[in-house]
């Protein structure tokens, strides 16, 4: 064989007497395969464990490690077989423990047919067989993500690119490098049609009669990521409006999502930020529905309320917050829970919680000023049940010995959510490097039947999507042309 050639062979299992009895293939059974690659000595093998079937665990890694493949595929049936599958917690450890020793690709991971299916399998890639490759369906909406925001700059008139420009310029004047916005606004685009399909669904159904967006901090409508100005891609409000048509155009099972939120409310308080927001989305909006508000979501959710409810009976609202980390950019809890009193609202929401605990230390001789931002950020929370670090934080701020952490900043939030009557709140940690958080992105749902997607949803956004920068940085130049990943590994 050629020196650069790769050698490789599909290895399911280690189940023979599995293989014979459900009949998988006319193939040599697995522990033949599994021998003959072993014996065979070469520098570049690989072994590809798809579709992945029940296995004995050890049996499993040790076959893995004699055959010493420098990568490994893993990933479940496509194609609804119902073959006998492994549960996805076996096959999360299994692929854990490939890690110590190979490079593992993930391809489709998810709950085992026998688990339940959720939506989140139909929409992880853009078809059933996506190139091979880790994070590679991650990549693949990176690159819409930015192809689309590049679009959108060409299509705009000189005089307002060039004040998408200036804009960038003066916002991003030391940070030149910003890749962790990648996670949130990825995290984003995968929430908005599973959140459209099921809220499309329940219209037809006669529960709701409208689905609605409302960003709370909407920013300038395209992100800078990287050092160039062409280093961009749809910020959230552009993701809320374009997304759904995108996706819609290129999932047959989503295509009814095409049409996109019944309404949509982009709030920006920062003047510069309003006037680009207003110029790029009034360039490109197709519809009627869109209103770009300038003023502070905090003076002005009441307002939008009242419109939805005027215009609405029974509204569905996805509600996306993405502050700075000041304790002046966040949305109070008051103004907050005014809001979604009554309302049926989805929460996707950036807890930059190592700037928040930052600013509690900066306060630890001021308990007057502590109190009164605890009350604003999370109301009387220490007067309910179950909310311990409000308890403990307002015992001791007197004494003024208090120390808040970026854990407490976000089990203040997840325990202000469950007292305010959402059923399901969990969070996912960005890292920019190891232990070191740049933010959380918290869940939060009051839907009865919503558990189930979103538990499927979190599980997609741990496994399959990366949590540090660097693997953010890598993947982000990997999508846009700038690195070869494969070949990088090998080199």
């Amino acid at each position: 064989m050629p020196k650069n050639a790769i050698l490789g062979a599909t290895i399911e299992t280690n189940n023979d007497e599995l293989y014979m009895k459900e009949k998988i293939s006319g193939a040599p059974l697995p522990s033949v395969r599994y021998k003959a690659m072993k014996k065979i000595s070469w520098p570049l093998k690989f072994v590809s464990i798809e579709p992945i079937l029940d296995f004995n665990y050890i049996t499993f890694i040790k076959w893995i490690k004699e055959i010493q493949p420098f990568l490994v595929y893993v990933g479940y049936d496509n194609y609804d077989w119902r073959f006998p599958e492994p549960t996805l917690q076996k096959t999360l450890r299994f692929i854990e423990e490939l890690k110590r020793f190979t490079c593992v690709m993930e391809k489709t991971i998810r709950p085992a047919w026998n688990e339940g299916q959720s939506k989140i399998s139909n929409f992880s890639g853009l078809s059933k067989r996506g190139k091979a490759g880790e994070y590679e369906r991650f990549k693949q909406y990176l690159h819409l993500m930015h192809s689309n925001a590049l679009d959108l700059l060409s299509n705009l008139n000189e005089k307002d690119r060039k004040h998408v420009y200036k804009f960038f310029k003066e916002y991003y004047p030391t940070q030149k490098e910003h890749y962790w916005t990648l996670k949130k606004l990825f995290s984003l685009a995968m929430y908005i049609p599973m959140f459209l399909q099921i809220g499309i669904s329940a219209i037809e159904k006669g529960i709701f009669d409208s689905v609605i967006y409302v960003d709370t901090h909407a920013g300038p409508g395209l992100a800078k990521v990287g050092k160039d100005n062409r280093e961009v891609v749809l910020g959230s409000p552009l993701l809320a409006l374009l997304w759904p048509e995108i996706i819609g155009k290129n999932l047959k099972s989503f295509k009814k999502i095409a049409k996109g939120f019944d309404k949509l409310f982009f709030v920006e308080k920062d003047i510069p930020t309003y006037k680009t927001l207003n110029g790029v989305a009034k360039r490109n909006v197709k519809f009627e529905n869109v209103k770009v508000i300038y003023g502070n979501s905090n003076q002005l959710l009441l307002n939008i309320k009242k419109e939805i409810i005027e215009t609405y009976e029974k509204p569905l609202i996805l509600m996306f917050v993405d502050p700075f980390g000041k304790f002046s950019d966040q949305l109070f809890h008051k103004p907050f829970f005014e809001f979604t009193r009554d309302l049926q609202v989805d929460i996707v929401m950036n807890v930059n919680a190592p700037s928040l605990a930052r600013g509690f230390e900066g306060k630890k001789h001021n308990v007057t000023e502590f109190e009164r931002t605890l009350k604003d950020l999370w109301g009387d929370l220490y007067q309910a049940p179950n909310a311990g670090i409000f308890s403990e934080l307002f015992k001791s701020y007197k004494k003024a010995w208090y120390s808040v952490r970026e854990r407490d900043i976000l089990d203040a939030y997840i325990s202000r959510f469950k007292v305010d009557g959402y059923r399901f709140v969990e969070a996912v940690p960005v890292e920019f490097a190891k232990s070191k958080i740049i933010y959380y992105l918290l869940f939060a749902s009051k839907g009865k039947q919503s558990y189930r997607w979103i538990s499927n949803y979190m599980n997609y956004l741990r496994t399959k999507t990366p949590n540090n920068y660097d693997t953010l940085k890598k993947l982000w130049l990997q999508a846009t042309g700038k690195l070869k990943d494969l070949q990088r590994f090998l080199s």
